[in-house]
């Protein structure tokens, strides 16, 4: 007979045995437990030299963690000792101290003979950081500039609904999961599912990830405002330069986040490589055959984030758009009606960025959430600057704006699914196909 100490719980004779008991069994049994991980051959005084060791060890890291904190207590009293403490409070002000921006301004434009206090006090903030009228202008306080980034996301289709990603650096890698084709039994970037018997081998199979790169790039704007103004009306200056330099940002980051070939701007969605393009059923029209073929060409997963993008010379098709002799797109009313701001259930937005009626991108269908747009962390903030010297012989005062971003498709490509055709997030209408 041998002693054994059970590892798992073990059946005999209809008698359930749980762990940690001691049996005594016949040699061959005790063996064969043993050999399948059952059970384990039992030493009593082993394990009680086993047990008498962990406690030993046990005590002595014990006495380690008591000496540590007695030590480290013992240092920071030394050093309460010797040192004076002070609370600092900040008194950074976002706004410098001016009440608004057309305050701001004017206090710029006075410099020319005479540096206001507020102004001199802004100037000895940022010499050290970002540079002062001798180097040619002064930095606009970020509460003024961020209303510029306010008054772009209000105007932009792609920034406000796609995924923003914040960067520490000028450039970065996301992954990006080579989910591309279902047809052949993996999903989800090359995981397969196989069906296995209860002791069959299972299979390894392991997801397969690539990555997307965003590489930051720069624009610039630049606004001149006559002296005349900001002496007269320095108060009307903000919500000119908010209004002026806002359209201006996000009309230019929508056509990059659009158009963009990557040449030192992003990559636009009419040009990755995820693109699927569906043929229209007539040249240079849209029918609603158009419409539905989109719609399904995106997946499901995406549908509930997706909008419809369309160059405005596209109206008088979607208007005139019927399935048999019904109208589909104007309202009951006709048109005493204000036609209808979607499209199968999803947003219809109008925009001069893509192209014109019967070229490849009039109409599209994308899910935002699939591109990525890049930053420097926290968010996209653009850098203001002003200058009375630029256009000193002009009477007039520079205002310049600099603003950093990258875009791109997350996808790398369509996906192919187990049945029909290819589907992405970044659907548009193409030519008719050739007869």
């Amino acid at each position: 007979m041998k002693k054994i100490k059970l590892l798992k719980s073990w059946t005999h004779d209809e008698k359930v045995f749980g762990p940690d008991t001691l049996l005594n069994v016949n040699e061959e049994l005790a063996e064969k437990l043993i050999e399948d991980g059952i059970a384990m051959a039992y030493d009593p005084d082993a394990e009680k030299a086993a047990e008498k060791a962990a406690q030993e060890e046990q005590e002595k890291q014990a006495k380690l963690i008591k000496q540590s904190v007695e030590q480290a207590l013992a240092a920071q009293k030394q050093l309460e000792k010797k040192t004076t403490v002070v609370e600092v409070k900040s008194v950074a002000d976002p706004s410098g101290g001016f009440k608004n921006f057309g305050e701001f301004a004017y206090d710029v434009y006075k410099s020319r003979s005479k540096v206001s206090a507020k102004l001199a006090n802004w100037q000895q903030k940022q010499t050290m950081q970002e540079g002062d009228d001798a180097q040619g202008g002064y930095l606009v306080p970020v509460e003024f500039s961020a209303k510029l980034l306010q008054t772009a996301l209000e105007n932009t289709i792609m920034v406000p609904r796609a995924t923003f990603v914040p960067m520490k650096t000028n450039r970065i890698e996301i992954p990006a999961m080579f989910d591309t084709d279902h047809s052949g039994g993996e999903f989800f970037g090359g995981v397969t599912i196989y069906r296995t018997g209860e002791t069959a081998q299972k299979t390894k199979s392991k997801p397969t990830f690539g990555t997307v790169q965003l590489n930051l790039h720069k624009i610039t704007g630049l606004a001149a405002v006559t002296d005349s103004l900001l002496e007269d009306s320095a108060i009307s200056i903000e919500p000119i330069l908010n209004k002026t330099f806002g359209q201006a940002m996000a009309f230019t980051m929508d056509d990059d986040f659009i158009n963009g070939d990557g040449v030192g701007k992003p990559v636009g969605y009419l040009n990755c490589a995820a693109l699927v393009e569906v043929a229209r059923a007539g040249a240079g029209a849209i029918a609603a055959a158009d419409i539905l073929t989109m719609y399904a060409r995106m997946p499901e997963a995406s549908k509930a984030n997706a909008v419809w993008i369309a160059n405005h010379n596209t109206l008088p098709q979607l208007a005139t758009m019927t399935i048999g002799d019904t109208p589909v797109f104007i309202p009951a009313g006709g048109l005493s009606q204000k036609p209808h701001d979607t499209m199968l259930g999803r947003p219809l937005l109008w925009t001069e960025k893509v192209p014109t009626l019967g070229t490849e991108g009039d109409l599209g269908f994308i899910d935002p959430t699939q591109y990525l747009v890049g930053a420097k962390a926290p968010g996209l903030k653009p850098k203001v600057d002003v200058s009375i010297h630029l256009w000193f012989d002009y009477d007039l005062t520079a205002f310049r704006f600099v603003l950093r971003y990258d875009g791109v498709c997350w996808w790398k490509t369509s996906m192919t699914p187990k049945n029909g055709s290819a589907m992405s997030p970044f659907v548009v209408l193409t030519d008719a196909e050739e007869e």
